[in-house]
């Protein structure tokens, strides 16, 4: 009987033992795949606001440059057709413009 008792006892303490071991693996996998989750997703959100970054510079010098473009070609037309200005002005304008 006393035998018996200790067997269960010991396989009782092993059984715990294991799936205290067991939960605690269990845990820390979680733990790190959680991590490592987090890290991707928060790398793959850098990666696409830099992205939108990017994008958005372009765009903003995109629109300055035509902006610039269009508004020194409504001039040269003004110019041109409104008044007696001599073309050398104009030529001036364009080369202030570019090297600007």
């Amino acid at each position: 009987i006393v035998v018996t008792v200790v067997i269960v006892i010991v396989v009782t303490v092993v059984i715990v033992i294991v799936v205290t071991v067991v939960i605690a693996v269990i845990v820390v996998i979680v733990a790190i795949v959680v991590i490592v989750v987090i890290v991707v997703i928060a790398v793959l959100i850098a990666v696409i606001v830099v992205r939108i970054m990017a994008i958005l510079c372009i765009v903003i010098v995109v629109v300055i440059v035509v902006t610039v473009v269009t508004v020194a070609l409504f001039l040269i037309s003004f110019f041109l057709h409104y008044s007696d200005f001599d073309l050398s002005l104009v030529f001036v304008f364009v080369f202030v413009l570019v090297v600007v």
